[in-house]
């Protein structure tokens, strides 16, 4: 049995576009949700506070925090480029 050992450029190099697509993702989750609370806010406004629109809105505003706290957590971690993908500066003489 032989072992392929991947190298950390490599790994970083693959896993940053799936890195990119889930913070598109979590970004789009994020609007929507502002989108759905704001809606619910004003529909509140217009026909008055129930209890199903409170607890909607708690649960709302729950799932777009942590949609946002993912989206900087997310940001902090970005999979770094290789050193060999990276570009180098050329030196003039």
């Amino acid at each position: 049995m032989s072992t392929v050992r991947v190298s950390d450029s490599t790994r970083s190099e693959a896993q940053h576009p799936a890195w990119e697509r889930e913070i598109k993702r979590v970004r789009l989750t994020a609007r929507l949700l502002a989108a759905a609370l704001l809606a619910l806010c004003i529909r509140s406004l217009v026909s008055g506070v129930t209890f199903a629109s409170i607890l909607t809105a708690t649960i709302l505003a729950a799932l777009l925090l942590t949609a946002l706290l993912l989206t900087r957590y997310g940001q902090k971690i970005e999979p770094k480029e290789s050193v060999q993908a990276a570009p180098r500066a050329t030196r003039r003489k």
